[in-house]
């Protein structure tokens, strides 16, 4: 459907233009109109537009006779080709007229204009003229020169004239031939690169602009153009709007190019209005947005005159945050000298501006320079065909770069990254990753290493120039190659990589040539390979240093790295193979390596090894990975270094490249590795004075120069020693006070050969010094071999003599001989002598003491078999031991199983001494004449035979014994610091193991005839029980007797014995104790629990202690009732539980036992005792509180456990019975009930606090405390809920809620005093039942006073009616009760008392929102309908006194009544009136009457209905209320019926409501004319009076 209607639409249009096609055009001025109107009709509205401007201009005359004719001439020739209305027909029509109307052009330039449209239809097709013809009319009318959806061409003022150009064309051109020498400019090879941002080659030269050192030329003009002079050009897009200001030029219309001359274009859109340039001769298409001008004037303010160049703008989309990037200018030479970048920076080179970027390039593609000084020196400079300058921080993507180490050397690098930060001094130089250069070395010519870092940081604060990088190439190594390192391999790889040798073509070149340069076409022909190819290939020599090149000529030559190479690889030039890697994680503050300018060392880091030269096998380790060199290769090592089989080991050691030594200042060790061997010698060798080796001729760094020597010098001017510490010695290394002094050194061939060297030997003391001759030793160690004098060596300074049977010899296994060996009356020959400067071994199979005296001291014979010795000279100890069984003294009554000492006090013995009726250990065991003493010994008395098992009667442990064998007396005591031992198999003790017992009782005597041990401490003693069963059972005393005959320990002065938590007090302090631990019954005992508390104390105790956690047996209880009082209660039988495993201090002597592995955790117990309390015991917990139940002392917790009941102790009251409350739990210091719907009675009926209103037809009101309701479904008038407590000072119970804080709050509070029967109360009350209490039409809160013995109640309270009564109805009664009052002068506030107002309002909505209220009111009368919407009810009265009456089951009110507020209505009075609240069968009712005046008031009567629709009447004194009260009754709600009352009823309810309450009299008749009295003074004391007897008679 749609195509159909496609053809249709074609069709209809086709018909259009065949019809217009057929009209002719006359040539009569009239006709043409009329015709030409029918031919433009049919090219729509601006077709018919145009037509009616021609029209306008034909009959206005603005056009002359000859111009119309011409005008309906081409007419007619335009309609006899067909053009179309639209296309060329409205574009000629319109210009004309915008020519004339709009711009107002003379005669003569409608004449032009004419000529041209004339031309250009003979000349050019329909579409070319539509062209021509629509860019005029642009002009003419809005003049644009161009204007599209994009971009806009705006000619802004001057001047201007429509003319054809073609008679210039012949002279233009030639002038365009000799600008350009009458060549065709040859176009650039394209590049990516619009020719600003100066793109990199392959090698990494930069790509000059495009159009670098040629011009385009000017376009001539030709055919119609638009030629305008002193215009502003102005461009418009939506991304820039700028100026060509004060220009001349002419639009070449057919082409819509723009040829100008002159004017300026400025940097504004740039934001920077100041910088212009001045055009010369420019052309542009119109149609683009883009200005390009060769010949143009930079006016920039860094500069210190304009500088010629090129300029180019572009209008692009520009990125956010982005810098524009036009206009652009970059001048054509590089000569311009830039000063202002910053202190100590000149540069010099080519000037370019980037939008408001600066860079330093220039159209030539010559390179600019950057020098830089600090502190008058120069620094470094860099050199580059593109610099950026940018606030502080100047950088090129490619830079030669040369940084001065001192005045003469440099660290070169022909293309890096460059970026100087001159506000910090830094600048820093990384890899140009895309050039040609990114593996070229940087040169350092100071200490002659070429470089190759990631990055490199040149630091002129610091005075440092670092090397190191990149965190995420951390494992690629910075390397540092010698000037002079060659790698053959290198070498031979080029062929590989290049196809052909460029190295070895260039030196056969050169041998053949007789010349030291060449060009790469030179070479290409020498060789026969490819020119471009060889051109790639020197390219690449060149980055890598072989091959120097003459930038401007590219002439080249090998350079001094590219000879090395050539010569070291025929061997006819030396070399090394001196090579650095550092491998260290480098980041900002620490790097691979620094130069530090000051002192030009290079410090290099994470260096593991590096090498000096291959051939000679020389290569070095630093222990720090650290390498500081100097100028030349010197450098500084702390480590080892390595040639041939040498192998040198030292701090800052200095090496010398040129004459290829090692000056060893702090030299640790030299050693040598024999050949055939696999272990080093001379490290026992020390050189404690500098030396130096040579380790080769300098002439020979690669061991490959024939003629020249390879072997290392050794000079050591002050000689060495040799030390025997070697830690392959182990336990055999000697001090440095044992060594071997040699003279002199200066050995020309180390390495070949054995080492022996002619000294003396110092052994520090064991002989005096002895001259030998050290030698390697067979077990590749170095020592000697050396036969002794006959006579021998003293030892140890004159302590003993050697007599040598062989030689003394030194070697890994020490100082060693055979001989026999003198010591005061010992003789020992030995075969195997071992010594070192403390002490000597020896063994042998005889050896004798001779019994005598040595100086005082005395010396038992001994013989001697099958020994072993140990002598230790300075401690006067010689141990010796034998193989045999025992040493025998004393005629044989006594053995020592052990070792002797030999001391030059005596003979002392170690190991144990046995006699038929004891045995003593110990290690300090001194033999005299009448028995021996020991010390710190074990000594155990004859067993006493126990069955299989024996078990001696005492047992001490490191004690110390004095045995008189003469007396038959032993004294064993124990040692004072030993016994404080926090390890119990260290102390010193006593232990009596027949009665599994130990005591801390210091000293005991064992008289062997009586047959007992008799023990006493001036200070209280601990007797610690040992038998597993009783768990470490232990106590203190002061004496005790172990009776051997009764096998019985008696002990005296037990204060008191710990077993489990308690303590028990033994009677008299005497307790009995029989084998294995047994402890007999204690009768009388007093106990006090826990141990650590004392909670509890029993006494009358009959208990059996068993062990430390357990015991048994009964007692009574004393338990601390109400205060001040006491109960005894007898705990039955006591029951132990198991307390949670606890770890026990191994220094504890009470502590109980360990499990078997010594690992368990100890076993702790815990009494528990029971009791059953009957409510005839009257327990009182508290003050009123009885209880009932079982009572359960647990011992750790003061509280005792009760399990039962409790129940408030009250007066007896028929009204008011507590109920028993069942509990569960331990009493603590103070005791309070939670008082809320979990509280229950152990009938699980709901206990309450409060006043409540009986219902189902019973009357009154009724107390409740900690008791039961008499129904569920009695309302409540109050109900107390919060914590309980008893107040004993006050005589009261109390319930208060806690607030947030968990602060007292007020609301709810409630007291009982039990002896006056007075509770108190304030918070809500409930005072009428209405419905649900969502639904109440009542609301209420205040404070009262209910006496339960007399049930009577006052209760002042604010009381809110929100009855359904229509508005209308209630804002009559409020403005006539207000209008009264006032009239009546009722002024008397509703409640004066503001403190009592708000606790009232706190109940209804809370303290916040009444503290509000009150900042409100604290000053001023502010209505309650501002403290809460609540308030906003029909009638509410803040201040009512309420009374019960129990006749008639009702509240009401007594005195005066403050009415607050009837709805927003503001009454707030004392009015005089009845408040009546009536508890009835059929539902609650009630009444209110208020009055202004006698003559004034108001009446409400609510009636509940039973279940049915309620009641409520109204009232007033002022019948026109009243009809309006009648007229609305059929308001309310559908719950409730408003009718109006009548006065009957309002009588006989003041009259009842005074005759039942009698609040005061009747009131008399009076006359109307009287106004309000005030009441007597005596009125008022009576009033007092009566109302103090209320109180009385009430129970207040």
């Amino acid at each position: 459907m749609s195509k159909i209607y496609s053809i249709l639409v074609s069709l209809l249009l086709l018909a259009t233009v065949v019809t217009a096609q057929t009209v002719k055009l006359s040539d009569n001025p009239e006709q043409f109109l009329t015709d030409l109107q029918k031919l433009m009709n049919s090219g729509g509205a601006y077709a018919q537009k145009a037509e009616k401007n021609l029209e306008t201009l034909f009959t206005e005359n603005r056009l002359s006779a000859p111009q119309k004719e011409r005008v309906m001439a081409l007419s007619r020739k335009m309609n006899a080709k067909r053009y179309q209305p639209g296309q060329q027909f409205a574009p000629f029509y319109e210009s004309l007229y915008q020519l004339l109307v709009t711009q107002q052009v003379s005669p003569a330039e409608v004449d032009n204009f004419l000529t041209i449209a004339e031309k250009s239809f003979e000349k050019y097709d329909a579409k070319t003229l539509a062209k021509i013809l629509e860019t005029v009319r642009l002009f003419a009318e809005k003049r644009f020169l161009y204007t599209s959806n994009y971009n806009k061409l705006y000619a802004n003022g001057g001047t201007f004239t429509l003319r054809l150009a073609d008679q210039a064309v012949n002279a233009a051109t030639s002038a365009t031939d000799s600008e350009t020498g009458g060549k065709k400019p040859q176009a650039a090879k394209p590049v990516e690169s619009d020719g600003w941002d100066l793109p990199l080659d392959s090698t990494g030269k930069v790509i000059p602009i495009a159009s670098s050192g040629v011009r385009k030329p000017i376009p001539a003009l030709t055919g119609p153009v638009l030629e305008i002079k002193g215009v502003d050009l102005v461009v418009t897009t939506a991304n820039d709007s700028v100026a060509v200001k004060k220009t001349d030029g002419a639009l070449m219309l057919k082409d819509g190019i723009w040829v100008g001359k002159g004017g300026s274009f400025s940097w504004e859109s740039a934001g920077q209005p100041e910088t212009f340039v001045t055009l010369a001769d420019y052309s542009f298409a119109v149609a683009n947005p883009r200005i390009n001008a060769d010949d143009v004037t930079l006016t920039f303010k860094p500069l210190s005159k304009p500088v010629k160049g090129k300029f180019e703008f572009d209008s692009k989309k520009r990125a956010s945050n982005q810098p524009p990037a036009y206009p652009r200018f970059i001048s054509w030479a590089n000569d311009v000298t830039l000063t202002n970048l910053g202190n100590g920076i000149t540069y010099r080179g080519g000037i370019a501006l980037y939008g408001t970027r600066l860079y330093g390039s220039s159209a030539s593609g010559q390179p600019s320079l950057l020098h830089v000084t600090f502190k008058g020196k120069p620094a470094f400079k860099a050199s580059s065909q593109r610099f950026e300058f940018a606030d502080s921080v100047i950088s090129s993507p490619l830079a030669a770069f040369t940084g001065y180490i001192d005045a003469t050397d440099t660290l070169y690098h022909p293309g890096v990254v460059f970026r100087y930060d001159h506000a910090a001094g830094i600048a820093r130089l990384s890899k140009a990753e895309k050039s040609g250069y990114s593996d070229t070395y940087f040169s350092d010519s100071y200490h002659k290493f070429y470089i190759q870092p990631e990055v490199v940081r040149w630091d002129l604060p610091r005075q440092k120039v670092d090397f190191y990088q990149l965190a995420a190439k951390k494992e690629v190594p910075v390397r540092f190659e010698s000037f002079d390192f060659f790698y053959p391999e290198r070498y031979a790889g080029m062929s590989a990589d290049f196809g052909f040798h460029p190295l070895q073509i260039a030196a056969n070149y050169v041998t053949v040539k007789k010349t030291q340069t060449f060009f790469a076409d030179d070479l290409a022909n020498f060789a026969k390979i490819n020119p471009p190819i060889m051109r790639n290939v020197l390219q690449r020599m060149v980055a890598l240093g072989y091959v120097d090149m003459d930038p401007r000529s590219e002439e080249m030559r090998l350079s001094r790295k590219g000879v090395l190479y050539v010569l070291a690889n025929a061997k006819k030039k030396d070399y090394d193979n001196f090579l650095i890697r550092s491998t260290y994680p480098s980041n900002d503050s620490t790097t691979n390596a620094t130069i530090n300018l000051n002192d030009k060392f290079l410090t290099i880091r994470g260096v593991e090894k590096f090498s000096l030269s291959d051939s000679l096998k020389i290569t070095a380790v630093p222990t720090d990975k650290t390498l500081r060199i100097g100028k030349n290769r010197a450098f500084t090592l702390t480590g080892q270094l390595r040639s041939g089989n040498m192998r040198y080991t030292g701090r800052d050691l200095g090496f010398d490249y040129d004459q290829f030594s090692m000056n060893m200042t702090k030299i640790d060790s030299i050693t040598f590795t024999p050949q055939g061997k696999n272990q080093e010698i001379g490290g026992d060798i020390q050189y404690e004075k500098p030396g130096t080796v040579f380790l080769a001729d300098k002439a020979n760094k690669s061991g490959q120069q024939k003629g020249k020597k390879n072997t290392q010098r050794l000079m050591m001017p002050e000689g060495m020693t040799v030390y025997f510490n070697q830690p392959n010695r182990g336990a055999l290394a000697y001090s440095k006070n044992v060594y071997f002094k040699v003279p002199a050194v200066d050995n020309d061939s180390l390495g070949k050969g054995d080492i022996a060297f002619d000294g003396t030997f110092h052994s520090d003391g064991i002989f005096p010094p002895i001259k030998t001759t050290l030698k390697s030793m067979p077990d590749n160690s170095l020592g000697f071999e050396h036969t002794a004098p006959a006579a021998g060596y003293p030892l140890y300074g004159g302590k003993g003599n050697l007599k040598f049977t062989g030689k003394l010899v030194m070697d890994r296994k020490g100082l060693r001989a055979e001989g026999v060996i003198s010591h005061m009356n010992a003789s020992l020959p030995a075969k195997d002598i071992l010594m070192t400067p403390d002490s000597m071994l020896a063994s042998g199979e005889s050896g004798q003491i001779k019994e005598g005296l040595v100086g005082k001291a005395y010396f038992p014979a001994v013989d001697i078999k099958n020994y072993t010795m140990k002598w230790y000279p300075k401690a006067d100890s010689m141990k010796i031991s034998t193989k045999a069984d025992h040493f025998s003294f004393y005629n044989g009554t006594t053995n020592l199983k052990g070792d002797l000492l030999v001391r030059s006090g005596g003979l002392f013995g170690k190991g144990t001494v046995k006699r038929s009726d004891s045995e003593a250990q110990s290690d300090n065991i001194k033999f005299n004449k009448e028995g021996f003493t020991a010390g710190n010994a074990q000594f155990r008395v004859v067993a006493d035979k126990q069955g299989s098992a024996t078990k001696p009667m005492l047992l001490g442990t490191r004690v110390d014994v004095d045995f008189n064998q003469v007396k038959g007396v032993v004294t064993i005591a124990t040692d004072a610091k030993s016994a404080t031992s926090i390890d119990d198999t260290l102390a010193s003790s006593l232990e009596f193991p027949n009665a599994a017992y130990k005591t801390s009782i210091s000293k005991a005597q064992w008289n062997i005839a009586a047959k007992t041990i008799t023990m006493k401490s001036a200070k209280t003693s601990t007797f610690t029980s040992t038998a597993e069963e009783q768990e470490g059972l232990a106590f203190n005393g002061a004496s005790a007797v172990y009776d051997v005959e009764k096998a019985t320990l008696n002990v005296s002065g037990v204060p008191y014995i710990t077993s489990a938590d308690a303590r028990i007090y033994p009677d008299k302090g005497l307790i009995t104790i029989k084998r294995n631990g047994e402890m007999l019954p204690l009768k009388n005992a007093r106990l006090e629990l826990d141990t650590t508390s004392l909670f509890h104390k029993l006494k009358g105790g009959n208990i059996q202690i068993q062990s430390r956690t357990r015991f048994a047996g009964d007692a009574v209880y004393q338990f601390a009732a109400a205060k001040g009082d006491t109960a005894s209660i007898k705990m039955g039988s006591f029951e132990l539980k198991e307390a949670a495993p606890v770890a026990l201090a191994s220094n504890n002597r009470n502590a109980g036992r360990k499990g078997k592995n010594g690992n368990e955790l100890a076993k702790t117990y815990y009494t528990v005792a029971r009791a059953d309390v009957d409510e005839r015991d009257n327990v009182m917990l508290a003050p009123k509180v009885q209880f009932k139940g079982s009572v359960t002392m647990m011992a750790p917790e003061q509280d005792l456990k009760l399990e039962g009941a409790i129940k408030m102790a009250l007066k007896k009251r028929a009204k008011l019975v507590s109920d028993w409350i069942p509990m569960k739990e331990k009493i603590g210091e103070t005791f309070s009930i939670k008082v809320d719907e979990a509280l229950k009675n152990d009938g699980n009926q709901l206990l309450t606090a409060g006043l409540h209103f009986r219902g189902g037809g019973a009357v009154g009101l009724y107390p409740t405390f900690l008791s039961t309701k008499e129904s569920d479904k009695d309302d409540d008038l109050f109900r107390a809920r919060g914590v309980m407590t008893y107040e004993e000072k006050e005589k009261v119970f109390r319930i208060v809620k806690k607030d947030e804080t968990g602060l007292d709050d007020g609301e709810g509070a409630f007291t009982f005093n039990d002896v006056t029967g007075v509770m108190n109360f304030k918070g809500p009350v409930n005072l009428m039942n209405t419905g649900s209490s969502a639904n109440n039409l009542v609301f209420a809160a205040g404070t009262g006073r209910a006496n339960v013995d007399s049930s009577t109640l006052r209760l002042n309270a604010l009381v809110g009616f929100a009855l359904p009564i229509p508005q209308p109805i209630n804002a009559a009664i409020a403005d006539k009760m207000v209008k009264a009052n006032l009239d009546e002068k009722n002024d008397e506030a509703a409640d004066e008392d503001l403190d009592r107002l708000t606790a009232k309002l706190a109940a209804l909505i809370g303290q916040k929102a009444t503290d509000v209220y009150r900042t409100k009111a604290q000053n001023q009368h502010v209505s309650i309908t501002q403290a809460a919407p609540k308030f906003v009810a029909s009638l509410v009265l803040s201040n009512v006194n309420l009374r019960w009456s129990d006749k008639h089951n009702t509240l009401y009110s007594v005195g005066s009544i403050g009415v607050s507020n009837i709805e927003n209505v503001d009454v707030n009075a004392q009015m005089e009136g009845f408040v009546e609240i009536r508890k009835t069968d059929g539902g609650d009712e009630a009444t209110i009457y208020l009055e202004s005046s006698p003559d004034i008031w108001f009446y409400w009567d609510y009636k509940s209905g039973g279940g049915a629709t309620a009641q409520l009447a109204l009232l007033t004194s002022d019948q026109e209320l009243n009809d309006r009260i009648m007229a609305g009754s059929k308001g309310g709600s559908k719950n409730m019926a408003i009718m109006a009352a009548d006065v009957f009823e309002k009588e006989q309810f003041t009259n009842r409501y005074l005759d039942q309450y009698k609040t005061k009299e009747k009131p008399k008749p009076q006359p109307k004319t009287a106004g309000p009295k005030e009441a007597p003074k005596k009125v008022v004391e009576k009033k007092k009076e009566k109302e103090k007897e209320d109180d009385k008679k009430e129970g207040f």
